[in-house]
């Protein structure tokens, strides 16, 4: 089971008669692609799960926002007690820099649609 390859999403829908037109740009992704493979499993089911949660979303909707940087102050009347857990996973995952009292983005992102998709 461990030697499995997994085959990729596009060959397993054509295989199934879907055509692909288009695909996503995984460099818009709000955690980016890259960083899956160099985080341990519990942070990506973490990540995933918190994705689940409407004031996560809303908290990055904020955050994608403010490109200038969003105060955390305004981040905590979105998330309330939970916004500490959330730009803290955020942060080990690379998306956010933490100063003063400001949340800002390490990369230019303008929104989390396309991570929903994905």
């Amino acid at each position: 089971m461990a030697n499995m390859k997994l085959d990729s999403v596009v060959s397993v829908l054509r295989r199934r008669g879907f055509e692909v037109e288009a695909e996503g740009d995984d460099r818009q992704l709000f955690i980016p692609f890259e960083l899956w493979n160099q985080v341990s499993n519990s942070k990506l089911i973490t990540a995933r799960e918190i994705f689940g949660k409407k004031s996560f979303r809303k908290l990055s909707r904020h955050i994608t926002s403010n490109p200038k940087g969003a105060f955390i102050s305004d981040l905590e009347k979105i998330s309330g007690g939970e916004t500490c857990d959330y730009l803290d996973l955020l942060k080990v995952l690379n998306v956010i820099e933490i100063s003063d009292s400001k949340v800002r983005l390490i990369r230019s992102i303008d929104n989390i649609g396309p991570t929903l998709e994905w």
